[in-house]
């Protein structure tokens, strides 16, 4: 910091050489404290560039990345997608053979189950090199939730998982396509309900939906939206009482491939898919600095609804 100069000023009751003298003292300290008040917003205006282009040179850094994935994932499709359905059908018809044993037939069985994962991470790729075109509307963020979360409770995997769900009694509607959300949302749910599986304590997911700035300003985090005068998003929050995510992960945690499963439980798109889909709908996918279950807690931001405009808050 800036030193800060004394506000104290020399007595001019005196007269003749003196009290010009502390005249031109008072106004030399005048000029040094004004110097020092434009330098010290000078240094805060700096600070705040710095952090901006920090932002902006992570934004380009992780933009490149993508493409280079995009890139990677078309060529890899391509490649591979069509000679692998060629094997799986292959193997479809090798499993008809009434003479098969058991055990060649579990055999086979295993290597569709892991030609069928192969397709179904070439299936990722494709979702994640081109999005698809979303139809932003109207929605009931609540709603889209709730039928999520039904999903997610009828997986047997999941149904000791406390599953808590929370809302703002008003909510407005937020605007977005209602079957590319719930992908996101489902992506979101599932990772939370496998990391609360992880914790020592009773397993437990709480999703909460409120209105929330749809870009998060240093500060804003933990602010319900009674206490900000103008809310541009709507939020939903999912949260889960796992072992959380690791400091020098949490800047890697959306790049493709960047798992923290073990080897063979994921690919490392899913969480890379849903901030691309999110960005697509003009929101913003994240995960948050402070959890209330003190596991994880990762939020989707989408803008919200301005009844009787034409325009979307928030929106790009």
């Amino acid at each position: 910091d800036l030193h800060t100069f004394p506000t104290r000023r020399a007595s001019d009751l005196g007269g003749g050489e003196v009290a010009e003298v502390a005249l031109a003292f008072n106004e030399m300290t005048e000029a040094l404290e004004q110097r020092s008040s434009e330098l010290e917003k000078a240094v805060s205006e700096l600070r705040d560039t710095n952090r901006s282009l920090r932002r902006a040179r992570d934004g380009l850094d992780r933009a490149e990345r993508l493409a280079s994935v995009g890139s990677l994932a078309a060529g890899v499709a391509h490649e591979v997608g069509n000679p692998m359905g060629a094997l799986l059908a292959f193997l479809d018809l090798a499993k008809r053979d009434t003479e098969l044993g058991d055990k060649t037939r579990k055999h086979l069985d295993r290597a569709s189950e892991q030609g069928s994962r192969v397709r179904e991470i070439l299936g990722q790729l494709l979702d994640f090199s081109r999005p698809p075109r979303s139809v932003r509307m109207p929605l009931d963020l609540a709603a889209v939730a709730h039928q999520t979360l039904g999903l997610v409770r009828a997986q047997s995997r999941y149904e000791n998982v406390k599953l808590e769900v929370d809302a703002d009694e008003v909510l407005a509607k937020a605007v977005g396509d209602e079957s590319v959300v719930a992908q996101i949302l489902l992506n979101l749910m599932l990772n939370a309900c496998d990391a609360a599986l992880e914790s020592s304590e009773p397993p437990h997911v709480k999703v909460t939906m409120r209105s929330a700035p749809l870009v998060v300003r240093r500060g804003d985090e933990g602010v319900r939206g009674a206490t900000r005068k103008s809310m541009d998003g709507i939020e939903c929050e999912v949260a889960d009482n796992g072992p959380g995510v690791r400091s020098e992960d949490r800047e890697r945690i959306f790049d493709p491939f960047f798992t923290t499963k073990d080897p063979g439980v994921g690919t490392g798109l899913g969480l890379a898919n849903a901030q691309q889909l999110a960005e697509e709908l003009g929101g913003v996918v994240e995960l948050k600095r402070v959890s209330p279950l003190a596991g994880a807690a990762f939020a989707l931001r989408l803008p919200v609804e301005v009844p009787g405009s034409a325009e979307v808050r928030g929106a790009n």
